[in-house]
């Protein structure tokens, strides 16, 4: 979104990963200390938050939530930080909360944090906000449209996959990843589906646009291609 924006040619092809519709099974949440005063979300107005990068999805979305529960998101100061450095940074008190995902939440947890929010689902009101997707260039998209559909019906494939057979997809985190497998057995897993919402990706557009993340509404249909 934020590549069209800046006149990239780049088409959204699918989806992968959305957000969960809990608080206890978030999988991008937004987490306090456990000696916090903060109890409730109305008490981030004025926090200092953490996101893994300024004016992109993280501050959007946790802009977005905080207004829609009436939490003037302009009081809030938004930082950068890597996601890695999160969890340090909130247990030393340099930070009011942080918004991350795992494999860092459930650590976090662990140490004792709390989840006070779920942006992503606040925004999809109680549902499941895209997370994640798969883009191609235009005009990969256009000069080679039967590899984009044989690409969208293996992904279709392995996300269905993947989400019938949950331990062996834990099992497999740590054989591709730095996630050792006591951590991949319990951390929080987001729903895999390939579907892509084009009121969703509209609506996050729309906010984008209020909070100057980009210049002007995207015309989201035109920048998502669906398989056929």
């Amino acid at each position: 979104m934020i590549a069209r924006s800046q006149s990239l040619p780049m088409t959204m092809i699918s989806g992968y990963m959305q957000e969960q519709d809990s608080l206890e099974t978030a999988y991008n949440p937004t987490l306090v200390p456990e000696d916090s005063d903060i109890d409730g979300v109305e008490d981030l107005e004025g926090a200092t938050i953490a996101v893994n990068e300024l004016r992109a999805f993280g501050e959007t979305v946790v802009r977005a939530s905080l207004d829609l529960q009436g939490v003037d998101s302009s009081t809030v100061t938004f930082v950068e930080l890597p996601c890695p450095d999160m969890p340090a940074a909130l247990a030393a008190g340099q930070v009011d909360a942080i918004w991350v995902g795992e494999p860092f939440v459930t650590p976090t947890l662990q140490a004792g944090a709390v989840v006070i929010d779920s942006p992503m689902m606040t925004i999809a009101d109680g549902g499941n906000l895209i997370m994640s997707g798969w883009v191609t260039t235009d005009e990969f998209a256009a000069q080679h449209p039967d590899t984009v559909q044989r690409f969208l019906r293996a992904i279709d494939k392995t996300v269905d996959y993947v989400a019938s057979h949950e331990a062996e997809y834990r099992a497999a985190i740590p054989e591709h990843t730095q996630v050792n497998a006591d951590l991949a057995a319990l951390m929080r897993l987001p729903l895999f589906d390939a579907a892509i919402d084009v009121d969703q990706l509209t609506t996050l557009s729309d906010y984008a646009v209020e909070y100057g993340i980009i210049d002007e509404p995207l015309i989201v249909s035109e920048l998502v291609a669906s398989a056929e």
